[in-house]
């Protein structure tokens, strides 16, 4: 994404989330969901910037991941060709709860929880604030 992040047009229950990771100074978002009834997976779509740094920041998701029970939160790399044949690299985090029962039901609530944990967890990197 090039230049100011328009913040106006993004999921406003994600964009503390956005704002956290774009903080991070290792990565620039390009895409995001909160998720919905129909497809409860939040995600974040990003390119990485500054690997080392990133680094420090998906141990810091690992660390959250193994912590907790009743979601997943997952890291995806992709690699593609462009339509004028340019290789790109493209990463995704996505946030699952899981479901309490066999009726599933959007669980908003516990995945606003999860949401501040991770930012929570990211903000505890040294020199990044929620924002």
């Amino acid at each position: 994404m090039n230049g100011a992040i328009p913040y106006e047009k993004i999921d406003k229950d994600i964009i503390p989330l956005v704002r956290v990771l774009n903080a991070t100074g290792c990565l620039t978002t390009t895409g995001s969901c909160i998720g919905h009834k129909m497809n409860p997976v939040a995600e974040v779509l990003f390119k990485v910037t500054d690997s080392e740094k990133w680094k420090r920041v998906m141990l810091r998701l690992l660390h959250l991941s193994r912590s907790i029970d009743y979601a997943n939160i997952d890291v995806f790399q992709w690699h593609r060709l462009g339509i004028d044949g340019e290789y790109i690299v493209d990463w995704s985090l996505q946030i699952t709860i899981h479901p309490q029962h066999l009726d599933f039901k959007y669980d908003g609530e516990r995945l606003s929880e999860l949401k501040q944990s991770i930012i929570d967890e990211i903000s505890g990197i040294s020199g990044i604030e929620a924002g």
